[in-house]
């Protein structure tokens, strides 16, 4: 895509940090909730990869966007269910948005869930569960 080649010239450093880049990330990755347009979308990118914040805009069609806020998430979890089951329904009802560079056997990480360790679950099933976009916004 011409337009999405030409926006990365011009990306914005900020961005989520990747993790550590070595063999074992190639199999995980990783979540972050976004802000975009006052609406919370569930991004998931490969853990050695970072979001492209302009163009995952663009591809949203979002005038305004980045990464939720402590509040943004304190407000979306406003009584913290004691179950991760309730977690995770919260969690499955937002949008969201999978990086097409994703490989569909690795194991996603759910890192964003208050008062939680991180919550690991394979890919197909999140999808299964989700129905996402697939889109290309990272680098």
């Amino acid at each position: 895509m011409e337009t999405t080649k030409s926006l990365r010239q011009h990306r914005s450093d900020k961005s989520p940090t990747p993790f550590r880049s070595g063999p074992w990330t190639q199999s995980l990755a990783k979540t972050d909730l976004i802000s975009a347009d006052d609406t919370l979308y569930l991004c998931v990118t490969p853990a050695h990869s970072r979001i492209d914040m302009e163009i995952l805009s663009w591809l949203l069609g979002a005038d305004e966007i980045h990464l939720a806020t402590e509040q943004e998430i304190i407000d979306l979890f406003p009584d913290t269910p004691t179950e991760p089951d309730a977690l995770l329904d919260i969690i499955f009802g937002l949008p969201s948005v999978i990086d097409k560079q994703i490989s569909k056997s690795c194991q996603l990480i759910l890192k964003d869930l208050p008062n939680r360790k991180p919550v690991r679950i394979d890919l197909a099933d999140f999808e299964k569960m989700t129905n996402p976009q697939v889109l290309d916004f990272c680098v």
